[in-house]
């Protein structure tokens, strides 16, 4: 994860090949919301809408897996990038910094597969608010009926 002011983050992502940098560098500071263990390993890395509501989670930051707020498996990484995928393979939304939004114009990346049935995650626990993350050009909160298991 990549942190700092948001021009020195977007000239980061820029020279990393990311083409939509300036969306992904937010004002708001990229705070990672997790739960830890007893070992200080994070159970939960969770992921917020605009308004600053936990919606979703992973189970680490590398988890390929996506669940609801209450642990039901949602959609998946296929990519290895930020944007995810419903179980039936349709885009669901992009994380930008601690948000899960959904991009106004996403093109078609083709059928991503099916990536076996995750497992139950568990109830993850209530990571609190997020703050207000104000307006984020290009993106819009994923739809409350598409972030049900």
């Amino acid at each position: 994860m990549i942190v700092g002011r948001p021009d020195a983050v977007a000239s980061q992502l820029l020279s990393q090949g990311y083409q939509h940098a300036r969306e992904m560098a937010s004002p708001t500071p990229s705070i990672t919301f997790a739960v830890h263990n007893r070992k200080g390993s994070p159970v939960a890395v969770f992921y917020f809408n605009t308004k600053g509501n936990p919606i979703a989670f992973r189970r680490s930051e590398k988890d390929r897996y996506l669940f609801d707020k209450n642990g039901n498996w949602i959609g998946w990484f296929p990519w290895g990038d930020n944007d995810a995928v419903d179980k039936e393979g349709n885009y669901l939304g992009t994380v930008v910094g601690n948000r899960l939004l959904k991009r106004d114009s996403q093109p078609y990346r083709g059928y991503p597969g099916y990536p076996g049935y995750p497992g139950y995650a568990g109830y993850p626990g209530y990571p609190g608010y997020a703050g207000y993350a104000g307006y984020k050009s290009g993106f819009s909160d994923v739809p409350e009926s598409s972030l049900r298991g």
